[in-house]
């Protein structure tokens, strides 16, 4: 990935970067900073706080991290304090864009845990006043489904005085696209609510699902190769978890907000049917491109060929689906999803299928959230466009 995320800002010749404790080793992390820097990137430090009781050593070998984690002592006696500088002193040394607080998942979302908020909150402001700062706020599914979690959520953090806010979402049962309506609707919600308070919103662990986040005048979704990191997964950062990697090259379609499994191209193209999935942007070029226009797409395709195409065109799309006012990106991201949608309901029909990755299992949802976004906060978004 490393690799990858240079190869990338080589080719944008600019990019945003969130460096990962669970994935860099802390003596690597320095080198990694400068060498994004160099390609005119910016970083971020997520400290990746959200199970202090975790025993992933990969977290654990950071100098930041706590060598034992008791929930009364630490939130007491004066670690919280030297957590926040040492995640501090890191971003300074790595030159970050934003701070990114550490946050803790919330199960629930309580009266203990928005307590934790705001000591952290407290705490940063307290030893840094200039850098810009960014409160996590970390939800597992159950939470996001509960409206009055949420709304609990939106009003503490009116009081929290940051820049702005690095939200991380737990999917319902893990799915990679959404179905959950509640969830979808609460998760826009939220990314709303903060926005219309001219903060900055930053959408960790993200898939091309979330790019219907635009409607709610997001500034960055957040998203990587492999599925951990376009699926918040709590296990990630849990020393039990298997190092599982699906080892299916899956290639991305833009215009279908789809992805197909290599093989999957290879049975379009002989069936007639990849000029339905061929995407139709006059920049959709090498290195992607290459494996769609291909007599047998499976026998050229690559990891790497995949998951430099799908962040290109996923960025791409980030940049051009927010519009001018609130209206017309709502108009018209309706548009291309229902196209979207449609053409992989029929390529369905026909045997070419994109499941799980397909977006029409998410479609109602999206569809329910932005219905609701309107009713919600269709006057505030039009003002604070």
């Amino acid at each position: 990935m490393k690799q990858l995320t240079l190869d990338l800002l080589a080719h944008w010749g600019e990019g945003l970067v969130i460096l990962s404790p669970r994935d860099v080793k802390e003596e690597v992390m320095l080198r990694l900073s400068k060498q994004i820097h160099k390609k005119r990137g910016e970083v971020c430090f997520d400290p990746q706080f959200y199970l202090p009781h975790s025993d992933l050593k990969k977290l654990k070998d950071y100098s930041f991290w706590p060598s034992t984690y008791d929930t009364m002592a630490f939130w007491s006696s004066g670690q919280l304090d030297r957590l926040v500088i040492d995640i501090l002193k890191k971003n300074a040394e790595l030159d970050t864009k934003y701070v990114i607080l550490p946050g803790l998942l919330a199960p629930r979302v309580d009266v203990m845990w928005l307590k934790y908020q705001e000591m952290i909150r407290e705490s940063a402001k307290k030893h840094q006043k200039q850098e810009k700062m960014l409160m996590t706020i970390a939800l597992g599914g159950k939470a996001v489904r509960d409206d009055s979690q949420i709304q609990a959520v939106l009003d503490a953090s009116n009081k929290w005085d940051v820049d702005g806010f690095y939200v991380v979402l737990e999917h319902p049962d893990s799915n990679y696209i959404v179905s959950d309506e509640t969830w979808m609707t609460n998760a826009m919600e939220l990314c709303a609510g903060l926005k219309v308070r001219g903060k900055i919103v930053v959408f960790g662990y993200s898939n091309q699902q979330m790019l219907s986040l635009a409607c709610a005048n997001v500034d960055y979704i957040c998203s990587g190769s492999w599925m951990n990191v376009r699926v918040f997964p709590q296990d990630k950062f849990m020393e039990s978890e298997a190092e599982f990697r699906n080892k299916s090259i899956w290639i991305y379609s833009p215009d279908l907000f789809s992805e197909f499994k290599v093989n999957t191209l290879d049975a379009a193209k002989k069936s007639g049917l990849i000029g339905a999935i061929l995407p139709k942007h006059p920049h959709d070029v090498e290195p992607g491109k290459k494996i769609y226009i291909a007599t047998q797409p499976s026998l050229i395709a690559e990891f790497n060929i995949a998951f430099f195409y799908y962040l290109d065109r996923l960025r791409n799309q980030a940049e051009t689906l927010k519009l001018a006012t609130f209206d017309t990106t709502m108009s018209n991201y309706l548009a291309k999803l229902d196209h979207a949608s449609t053409q992989v309901t029929l390529l369905k029909s026909s045997g070419i299928k994109s499941a799980p990755r397909d977006i029409s299992l998410g479609q109602e949802a999206v569809v329910d959230a932005l219905n609701m976004l309107v009713l919600r906060r269709r006057g505030q978004l039009k003002r604070k466009w």
